[in-house]
């Protein structure tokens, strides 16, 4: 079978729609060849199948490449569907599928859906119901996608993966406590582009300290960066965050890594005793799922993380974590200074989560609901 994907969201980009597109073409490989276009990147990357992608910055550029680019593509070669990496390409794919009367699959994440802009609204209310199928990532965007006009037999939910195999093991050689110098202290995770839905502001703000009233060794790590090259997010909340901490004398309590590599966020994952996602609601932004959750979950550690957007399909409450609801900080304080108090509950948490992420969750499972969608669209199927 050959997929023709048309994203804007794929490496060398960061982010949970980058990682979860890339791992999707890594996993499809032994049943598809998948060409990509891609977004701008100066980077030259080698794999299965092809990347293909504009040689200069700006979506408005990458329309035009994308259109004209897939155009040459199709009309060289003999596809069997195009799939749209997000809502926000579905008029190009579309276009091109109506062009060469090729079926189109979007894949859809959140934000991409509730983006608050008149003209985008008005883009994917007429083009996403045109699409043969929607892939929704949670029950929130299966909700979303239902409210701008897609039939509800047109949305099947297929949530993001993770390669447990990568999870199995840190590396060898020094800890991540023992580089940091925090060989004593509990660690409390959080991990991803730092958006000001993430909630990370007001967790240093109004949770921190609680926590810190009763475990005063806890190292509160955050990993990544200001979402610089998003399309929703220009806000420096790194800046507040360190504004925050420096307020509040946390300096010695919080870590801000910035962007670390993917083998040593795994060792970060595995070195925790509790991940966080604190994620609060904001008008015009959610969160899709949260993949760092199934990731910490991978890793087998628990997680505490708020009930908002996706985030209730990645955390089986009681089970793999727990779920608060959002800006409950007293709440959050108190269950996360439960599990640090609790060995034996945290290592039943993260097993428990560890098993069920290898059985719903693991690019094994996940890879295959997707080929099977493919294959039944790309031989007739609705």
């Amino acid at each position: 079978m050959r997929i023709l994907l048309i994203t804007w969201n794929y490496p060398p980009k960061l982010g949970g729609m980058e990682i979860m597109l890339f791992q999707l073409v890594k996993h499809l490989s032994p049943y598809a060849e998948v060409d990509v276009i891609g977004p701008f990147s100066d980077e030259v990357e080698a794999g299965n199948g092809i990347v293909v992608r504009p040689g200069h910055r700006g979506l408005l550029y990458y329309f035009i490449f994308s259109l004209i680019s897939g155009f040459r593509i199709l009309h060289a070669n003999s596809y069997d569907i195009i799939v749209g990496g997000s809502a926000l390409v579905s008029p190009i794919a579309c276009t091109l599928g109506w062009l060469f009367r090729l079926p189109v699959i979007a894949i859809t994440h959140g934000l991409d859906l509730i983006y608050p802009s008149f003209a985008f609204q008005g883009l994917i209310r007429f083009f996403l119901p045109r699409c043969r199928q929607i892939v929704a990532n949670s029950r929130m965007t299966l909700m979303a996608a239902s409210k701008r006009g897609v039939p509800h037999r047109k949305i099947c939910i297929i949530h993001p993966g993770v390669d447990s195999s990568e999870f199995a093991v840190p590396t060898k050689g020094d800890s991540v406590k023992e580089k940091y110098g925090i060989q004593d202290r509990l660690i409390i995770l959080c991990a991803g582009r730092i958006a000001k839905r993430k909630g990370i502001l007001e967790f240093v703000r109004y949770s921190l300290p609680l926590i810190l009233e009763r475990h005063s060794n806890v190292a509160f790590i955050i990993v990544g960066e200001n979402p610089i090259l998003s399309l929703a997010h220009r806000e420096d909340m790194k800046s507040r965050i360190e504004s925050e901490v420096t307020r509040l004398r946390f300096n010695k309590n919080v870590l801000f890594l910035g962007y670390v590599d993917r083998q040593e966020l795994i060792n970060l994952y595995h070195e925790c005793d509790v991940f966080v996602l604190p994620a609060i609601e904001i008008e015009g932004d959610i969160e899709g799922f949260g993949i760092v959750l199934i990731e910490a979950s991978a890793a087998g550690k628990p997680v505490v993380a708020t009930r908002t957007g996706g985030i209730p399909d990645a955390v089986e409450h009681g089970k793999s974590g727990f779920l608060v609801a959002p800006a409950a900080w007293n709440d959050l304080a108190d269950i996360i200074g439960k599990l640090l108090s609790d060995d034996v509950l945290r290592k039943k948490l993260g097993n428990l989560g560890h098993e069920r992420v290898k059985k719903e969750f693991d690019w094994t499972v996940i890879s295959r609901q997707f080929m099977e969608l493919f294959s039944t669209v790309g031989h007739g199927g609705s």
